[in-house]
């Protein structure tokens, strides 16, 4: 996998060093060092080189520690002198976008982004990225392209998926939305409940109505099946208002898992649940 497209979702953005949010383990970058003995480094033949590796170098590890503790300002100085040093580099770029999404100034986010596509086609974190701007300024069908944009350069990353998912989700395109999700959870079974961690890649997993959410994920967990995490999304769906919980007897999507007991169990408390309400008197 390329080495950019590392760590992918409400939106959680830590500093993350290797994983991309919606990443299968398998899609973790290994590092190429082993024993730290063994190492061996030999300083470049030009002894004009060298001050400007320590200058690149203590430049990229500051930006680093900053954005790992929220300093976006300073990350911000820091990136742009790398870019001074490198005008070139898309990395920088994506960087800079994800520092200023971080302090919601979404205008130069998408710039920096934007920049980053040009001078690297093939750059898919910085196409999820600007899906991700779009996302936040709620013009959904706008990030679904650049979602798919994303998944054309790199379709095996489970959160590019997600995200291309929750976009169709908010503008109510369920069935759009129910195949991305399926797409994502072939590839990360854990990419929706996975905590994020920022790397090059962003996501935001706000959506406008968490009962139908939590509903269409259970329902896409029961095709699979895999009743356990069905029952689990079944119970988030009821304790977010969603009243179709009672009604999965009668549902097709079900029949695979309707006999198993956590899902009875759920089903039981949402039954329960929802003729407690209908006998309280309405205000």
């Amino acid at each position: 996998m390329n080495a950019r497209i590392v760590a992918g979702a409400a939106l959680v953005l830590l500093m993350g060093a290797a994983l991309l949010p919606g990443n299968t383990p398998a899609q973790t970058a290994t590092r190429p060092w082993g024993n730290a003995q063994a190492l061996q480094f030999t300083p470049p033949t030009d002894p004009a080189v060298q001050p400007q590796q320590n200058s690149a170098d203590a430049l990229k590890t500051r930006a680093q520690i900053c954005m790992a503790t929220k300093q976006y300002d300073e990350a911000i100085q820091n990136y742009k002198a790398l870019l001074k040093l490198e005008p070139a580099n898309a990395q920088y770029m994506n960087m800079l976008g994800i520092a200023y999404l971080q302090e919601v100034n979404l205008g130069e986010a998408k710039r920096y982004f934007e920049r980053a596509t040009k001078a690297d086609k093939t750059f898919a974190s910085a196409y999820n990225n600007i899906g991700t701007v779009w996302y936040q300024k709620k013009k959904f069908r706008r990030a679904v392209r650049e979602y798919q944009k994303a998944i054309e350069v790199e379709p095996t990353v489970a959160s590019f998926h997600a995200n291309l998912g929750y976009a169709y989700f908010n503008d109510k395109k369920y069935p759009d939305a129910l195949s991305a999700f399926h797409d994502a959870l072939a590839l990360d079974s854990h990419v929706l409940d996975r905590t994020d961690r920022l790397g090059m890649a962003v996501t935001d997993r706000t959506v406008s109505n968490h009962g139908d959410f939590f509903f269409l994920i259970a329902k896409e967990f029961a095709a699979v099946p895999d009743a356990a995490r069905c029952a689990e999304y079944l119970r988030k769906a009821f304790e977010d208002g969603n009243k179709n919980v009672s009604k999965i007897k009668t549902d097709p999507a079900f029949a695979k898992v309707i006999a198993d007991p956590q899902v009875v169990e759920v089903l039981q408390l949402a039954t329960a649940g929802n003729k407690e309400a209908s006998k309280r008197p309405e205000n």
